[in-house]
């Protein structure tokens, strides 16, 4: 009687072995399919976004600098030569971003001439990819 327990004891150990392991094998196999369709998603969002930001791409505006706006990101405002008032998000500054950061009282009102480009671009806190403005370099004319 305690052999055809103890052979009934490993038969279940080995039976519920066996399960655990095909479970597991099962799992890997979705995750890694899935992964590799959500890099492949994202490889193609990048890749979008760096062909929308070539030079060929990219606009000027001139105008009048307004001020800084910041929220989640910062924002370059300015008011172009035509009247239209711009919104600029600024993901990378420069010398002159940072500049008119610092101080933007001394700079309200000085003529600019703004190099940036419509893009798509991931933002988290928008939900994901968006359609933005993105502030590319300012100069200040003189």
């Amino acid at each position: 009687m305690k052999n055809h327990l103890f052979l009934v004891l490993i038969g279940l150990l080995l039976f519920a072995c066996d399960g655990t392991n095909e479970s597991t094998e099962e799992t890997p196999k979705d995750t890694t399919n899935q992964e590799a369709s959500n890099e492949d998603t994202e490889a193609d969002i990048v890749q979008k976004i760096d062909e929308s930001e070539t030079s060929a791409n990219q606009q000027i505006s001139i105008g009048t600098f307004v001020g800084v706006e910041q929220g989640d990101y910062f924002y370059f405002k300015m008011k172009t030569d035509s009247g239209e008032e711009k919104s600029l998000m600024v993901l990378q500054g420069d010398d002159t971003f940072d500049a008119m950061f610092e101080n933007p009282d001394s700079y309200k009102g000085k003529k600019v001439k703004v190099t940036w480009v419509a893009t798509k671009q991931d933002i988290p806190e928008a939900g994901g990819v968006i359609d933005i403005d993105k502030y590319i370099k300012a100069e200040i004319i003189k």
